[in-house]
Formats: C-alpha cells, structure tokens, sequence
C-alpha cells in the first residue's frame, strides 16, 4: 500500500535515433514494464512516445532521488547500448 511519504520523481525528454526501431523493441518494452514493477506501489516508470519528434519522454517515481536517478541511468545505459542515442 503506498504511503503518505512524498514521492521524488524527474521527467525527462530524451532525443534518440531511430524512433520506429525502439517502438518495436521487445526488450525496451520489457525494460520498462520491469522497472514498473520493480518499483511497485511506492513508484512508477512511464514512457511516452513523441509522434512528431524523434524522443521520448520519461517519468520515474520513486521514494528518493538517489533511486530515480539509479533507474533513470538504467535506461539510458539501455538506449546508449542499443545505439538510440548520440
């Protein structure tokens, strides 16, 4: 059950390559839904899909910046890996 202790959050837009490709990427779509869970009933993990510009954006909750940031460089280690950024 979530609590009443204020949750931090960071939104984020990201630029990356190749927008039809990650839209298709079963183990991004994977990664996100993982961190979703992972994060349960004291966070979340959103992902919107830009349709006339090549990014994305994200939203992570979670009880403490430090665990934002830690999911926020999980999935842009992802994006750098699989070659979606610069």
């Amino acid at each position: 059950m979530k609590t009443d202790i204020k949750n931090q959050f960071i939104v984020k837009e990201i630029f990356i390559h190749d927008v039809a490709r990650a839209v298709e990427d079963e183990d991004l779509r994977k990664l996100v839904l993982d961190m979703g869970v992972e994060l349960g009933e004291n966070g979340r993990f959103l992902l919107r899909w830009y349709s006339a510009e090549p990014k994305i954006a994200v939203l992570i909750e979670a009880l403490s910046m430090e665990e934002c940031e830690a999911y926020l460089e999980r999935f842009m280690t992802y994006l750098r890996d699989q070659g979606y950024l610069d």
